[in-house]
């Protein structure tokens, strides 16, 4: 599992689960396939956004596999780094 991260997640208000990547972008279950489960940009709806993110169960822990695609938004992270700057 070397070249696998431990995958990150955040709950969501109507007890669902979000998958977050190193840029604080979130995803939502997409499908499952096995211990595969592809996911999509959470906001790939609102803002037209193809990213997509793999992640694979391996002995009881989910991993991710790989993140494609660009964002065509920024994250929550950028957008509270903003508002911080802005506020000073």
């Amino acid at each position: 599992m070397d070249q696998l991260k431990v995958a990150k997640f955040i709950n969501g208000q109507r007890n669902c689960r979000f998958l977050l990547d190193d840029n604080n972008f979130e995803y939502k279950v997409n499908r499952t396939d096995g211990r595969t489960t592809f996911w999509k940009c959470r906001r790939s709806y609102a803002e037209k956004c193809y990213a997509r993110a793999v992640t694979v169960n391996v002995e009881d822990s989910e991993y991710l596999k790989c993140v494609s695609g660009n964002h065509t938004h920024s994250s929550k992270l950028m957008k509270k780094r903003v508002s911080d700057v802005e506020s000073e």
